[in-house]
């Protein structure tokens, strides 16, 4: 599962967060030896890679990097943060 998440201000110094569409093939695939393929749901995949260092997460895909801050992470959950934008990543580990 995937969710996106935008915070929003609400008051002066108060934010909230609002759910962002995510298309139905979006997909973000990590895999183990530092490659990435983010498929945006709007054209063919983006193949790139990852490292991560100390609490953020480089994401480098087409000759542009973005950081993203590990909020929590665990064996089933990601959450990374980037400028007012959260993304969840869970990892369904029930059986069909």
């Amino acid at each position: 599962m995937v969710k996106k998440e935008k915070f929003i201000k609400i008051m002066s110094d108060s934010y909230a967060p609002i759910p962002v569409e995510i298309l139905p093939n979006e997909s973000y695939n990590f895999i183990d030896n530092k490659d990435i393929i983010v498929n945006s749901g709007i054209g063919k995949p983006h193949r790139g890679n990852w490292q991560i260092q100390d609490s953020v997460i480089k994401i480098s895909l087409n000759d542009e990097s973005k950081e993203f801050k590990i909020n929590q992470l665990s064996n089933d959950t990601l959450v990374m943060l980037i400028d007012q934008f959260r993304l969840t990543f869970v990892i369904n580990t029930t059986s069909r």
